[in-house]
């Protein structure tokens, strides 16, 4: 597909599915040493409380597994997700409560933006963040919007992502 206007024509990234998108982190080796992701992320954690703008959740990925580590906040008022089915499980379950015409292009969008990340220099990393909104499903099984950030994440000796900090804010209060 492309966007196309007087002066440029611009190309939109392709739907992907998950398993797609999980080549993207391209991991080979297994980490050397074990590590705490929260304790490592939980500087940037004491923030989201400040800054949320509506209700939120937040949870650690472990992208080499693709398991939910642990999280907090409104999960369980904001989704049909139960904390106690979420973490240590697949993180496809997040993938099953997004609405089926956002799922694929969020996707896409993870990818482009890992690639992106991964190709800046290690100095202007921490100037570069990823927002995005898409529709997910309430307890009640309607869908409303939300915002995600990644907000930060741990990488091994590769370069690679190992652990990402995801945080999602429920927008579904502001008007157009």
């Amino acid at each position: 597909l492309f966007i196309m206007n007087m002066k440029e024509s611009v190309s939109l990234l392709k739907p992907i599915n998950s398993k797609i998108l999980r080549l993207t982190f391209g991991f080979i080796n297994p980490l050397e040493k074990k590590i705490n992701p929260l304790e490592i992320l939980q500087p940037a954690i004491t923030h989201f409380e400040k800054f949320a703008i509506g209700r939120f959740f937040w949870f650690i990925v472990d992208l080499r597994n693709w398991k939910h580590v642990c999280g907090g906040g409104d999960m369980e008022k904001m989704t049909p997700l139960r904390k106690n089915n979420f973490f240590n499980d697949d993180h496809q379950k997040l993938h099953d409560i997004t609405h089926p015409d956002d799922l694929l292009h969020v996707m896409a969008f993870s990818r482009f933006w890992v690639n992106y990340y991964l190709s800046l220099p290690v100095e202007r990393r921490p100037y570069s963040k990823m927002t995005m909104y898409f529709r997910i499903k309430n307890p009640l099984h309607n869908y409303f919007w939300i915002m995600v950030q990644y907000s930060d994440g741990i990488f091994d000796d590769n370069d690679k992502f190992v652990y990402g900090l995801v945080f999602a804010t429920d927008i579904s209060h502001l008007k157009k």
